[in-house]
């Protein structure tokens, strides 16, 4: 395909798809996405432009699923140790709000 000539709609989304592995790989070994894209393109693997590519590894990237969360199999929280009283830390713009005087 011609540099110059647009893909079809959704076309750059099936060869992320098709090559999405490959890509991470790549980014897991220590390629820059310019060098990525660049092999890419040299072997014919992909024709989308650049900026498409970054788009589609930045999409990627904030579905990814997070670590969950590890599950505490007990149902009743921690209990509290009764010898020490629970200790309240003041918010530190309590202060600045208890001393604030409206002007004259």
């Amino acid at each position: 395909m011609p540099a110059h000539e647009r893909l079809r709609h959704h076309k750059a989304k099936i060869q992320y798809r098709a090559w999405k592995e490959t890509i991470f790989q790549m980014m897991e070994q220590g390629y820059s996405k310019r060098l990525i894209h660049e092999e890419l393109t040299k072997d014919g693997r992909i024709s989308m432009a650049y900026i498409t590519l970054c788009q589609f590894i930045r999409n990627s990237k904030k579905q990814a699923p997070a670590c969950p969360a590890p599950e505490n199999k007990s149902k009743a929280p921690p209990a509290a140790s009764p010898a020490q009283p629970k200790i309240i830390k003041a918010n530190k713009y309590i202060g600045k709000l208890l001393c604030f005087r409206a002007p004259r």
